[in-house]
């Protein structure tokens, strides 16, 4: 059973032309929501510190203002663009719960086991 139904994006799976293969690679990438949704995050993140930084009165100072925008405009519009291939993990409601180690044992269905 899989943890999301949502459609996973064509690009993860383009490059697969067997069907067994693209399964596999959809059930990997559907159970490896614990590390995609902390991808999410950290996109998140960084999207908004480039918001921050997007028009300062004292860009407009620079002969090159426009040039510096473009920039600023296009890593704003990649980290989107990613963020959008991400979506099929889940809902993106805020930061999502972070898991601990034991955590991440358990949900995947191996027995608990503690260091000695």
């Amino acid at each position: 059973m899989h943890l999301n139904h949502r459609t996973i994006p064509l690009v993860w799976l383009k490059h697969l032309q067997d069907s067994h293969q693209r399964s596999s690679v959809e059930d990997v990438l559907r159970n490896s929501t614990t590390a995609l949704h902390r991808l999410y995050d950290i996109l998140s993140e960084k999207e908004t510190q480039e918001g921050k930084h997007l028009v300062s009165i004292s860009d407009f100072d620079k002969p090159n203002w426009s040039h510096i925008q473009a920039f600023r405009n296009g890593r704003l519009s990649i980290l989107k663009e990613i963020k959008e291939i991400l979506e099929f993990t889940g809902p993106d409601s805020g930061p999502r719960k972070e898991l601990n180690n034991d955590q991440i044992v358990r949900k995947r269905g191996r027995p608990r086991t503690r260091p000695q």
